[in-house]
């Protein structure tokens, strides 16, 4: 299983990312050169407005496609909302690539945003950024992290070894030589920094690593008082009101009460998303529910969350899209699949032939071995 987890550091996720099938994130870093970016800043180029938001999955987003050796983003009906001018973008998250309406992309080596439309609102002038929350985004500027707000105005000077996104009022920030704390949105230090890793707030509590890799990890409010205490060997974040841990050497779930909802089993288990989680046991993928049982019998090597009904799934050696009843409902050609975001997903062309984004019936929006 490969995954990325989410707000890890870049040393941990590398390390994670040869356990998971199931889905996580990543931080962006990176860049060298002064911007030229081939785009006027807050104009869209044949950009025909955002789509409309749909309820299966939340709001479609601008998909990313390949184009060379460049990417460019397209709307549902396959058109250009960007020119093929972008170097990278945040690859490697099985989230919604937008927060907050913006996402962040590399051109000319530096990192700026762009919008759901497709416009360039915020210049590529930074060594590395991450997404919105809160209003803010992580910026790096000459080695240093510190955060700008939604015009790019820089709020939070730069003066931090790492900076994590902004979640329910907090985001992790790193000091080499003290560890993970917290900051509020003002810049204030609410939480000092203790921590050897710090995961984001969700529904009230944050994951922290209290000792090494192997943990103990605990999870603590927004106070900076532990509430959970469990000696985990990992853990994950919360939601939809359970969080995955790892405990005498398995995954299973805990409640915010810390009760063990579903007992440490399994080689890898990851946040539920619909009522539904995707876990790792005896080399194989499978769905469960919040009391632990199968969604159905089927085993895949290889599977993501569901979003608005469908899943990426494995079932052998390409991936398709499978529905809460285990029937595949597009069916595997791709070398992989991301979950939807709406009405569009980002799939990977089997052969190399490039990475592009299909629609609900399975339709390329545009392909790459055209170009």
């Amino acid at each position: 299983m490969t995954t990325f987890r989410v707000s890890m550091t870049s040393m941990l996720i590398l390390s994670a990312s040869i356990l998971s099938a199931c889905p996580g994130s990543s931080t962006t870093a990176g860049g060298a050169q002064e911007p030229s970016s081939g785009l006027a800043t807050g104009e869209a180029v044949d950009a025909p407005g955002t789509p409309a938001a749909v309820e299966a999955g939340g709001e479609t987003q601008p998909c990313p496609v390949q184009v060379g050796d460049r990417w460019a983003f397209v709307d549902v009906d396959g058109g250009m909302m960007t020119e093929p001018i972008i170097e990278e973008y945040d690859e490697y998250t099985f989230h919604p690539l937008f927060r907050e309406g913006k996402t962040h992309v590399k051109i000319d080596g530096k990192w700026g945003f762009i919008d759901i439309e497709g416009a360039l609102v915020i210049e590529p002038r930074f060594d590395g950024a991450d997404h919105f929350g809160d209003g803010l985004a992580p910026v790096e500027i000459a080695d240093k992290w510190g955060y700008v707000d939604a015009t790019g105005a820089v709020v939070i000077q730069p003066r931090y070894d790492r900076a994590r996104s902004f979640s329910e009022g907090r985001a992790a920030i790193y000091m080499e030589g003290s560890g993970y704390g917290y900051i509020d949105t003002k810049g204030k230090t609410v939480i000092a920094c203790q921590y050897q890793d710090a995961g984001a707030f969700k529904e009230g509590l944050a994951p922290v690593n209290l000792g090494s890799y192997a943990g103990p990890w605990a999870y603590i409010d927004e106070d900076g008082e532990k509430v959970l205490d469990g000696g985990y060997e990992w853990a994950n974040e919360f939601a939809e009101g359970l969080a995955s841990v790892k405990m005498h050497g398995g995954y299973g779930y805990i409640d915010k009460a810390g009760n063990v909802v579903i007992p440490g089993q399994f080689y890898d288990a990851e946040e539920f998303s619909e009522g539904i989680a995707c876990v790792r046991k005896d080399a194989v993928d499978y769905f469960i529910l919040p009391s632990g049982e199968r969604l159905f019998e089927q085993d895949f090597q290889q599977v993501g969350n569901f979003s608005g009904g469908l899943a990426p799934a494995k079932p052998g050696d390409l991936m398709g899209y499978v529905n809460t009843e285990g029937t595949m409902v597009i069916q595997p050609r791709f070398d992989y699949a991301y979950p939807f975001v709406g009405e569009m997903a980002r799939v990977a062309l089997p052969d190399g032939a490039g990475d592009t984004c299909i629609d609900r019936s399975g339709k390329i929006l545009y392909d790459p071995r055209t170009d």
